[in-house]
């Protein structure tokens, strides 16, 4: 409306006697909101080459029956499929060392494994189609587990040695 068309510009006519430089603070904003995307983005690379154990949720990449041996391991029921990926660093692209029988769409799991920080993609084919998702983790020949309240996500390096409660 012409009403605030004129307080729009009004209130740039105070902004700019004072000093203030709008483009320059809206070039800075867009700095600032690009950077706090890449930051929310970013993959952790101390996770690199430990062996992790987390929960998530299976969505299978392929299955063999009802057997799923790839998967993506994604933070939430319906993620990729009914909502939009989640970021690449909230995705684990997995390969289990043996398949396991998946009961749902989204299985609840435990993955346990040596972790590979690196961006890629992967193809999921769904009902309409198939969709790139960009993954930032994997983890290869990695034990898989039916989700139960047990115990906690742990990290830890590669080359350690199962404490007697790990046995």
């Amino acid at each position: 409306s012409d009403g605030m068309k004129a307080e729009m510009a009004d209130s740039e006519k105070k902004l700019r006697d004072t000093g203030v430089d709008i483009e320059g603070l809206l070039a800075k904003r867009e700095e600032i909101a690009a950077l706090r995307k890449k930051r929310a983005m970013a993959m952790d690379e101390t996770l690199d080459g430990k062996i992790i154990r987390m929960p998530g949720y299976a969505l299978a990449l392929e299955y063999d029956g009802k057997k799923v041996k790839e998967f993506l391991l994604v933070p939430w029921v319906g993620a990729c499929i009914h909502t939009p990926p989640p970021p690449p660093n909230q995705i684990v692209f997995v390969e289990a060392s043996e398949a396991f029988n998946a009961t749902s769409r989204f299985e609840p799991v435990w993955i346990e494994g040596v972790m590979t920080v690196g961006a890629d993609s992967k193809q999921l084919y769904l009902v309409d189609g198939s969709s790139d998702i960009d993954i930032g983790y994997s983890m290869n020949s990695a034990k898989i587990a039916k989700y139960s309240e047990g115990p906690r996500a742990t990290v830890r390096p590669a080359n350690h040695a199962p404490a007697k409660e790990d046995v």
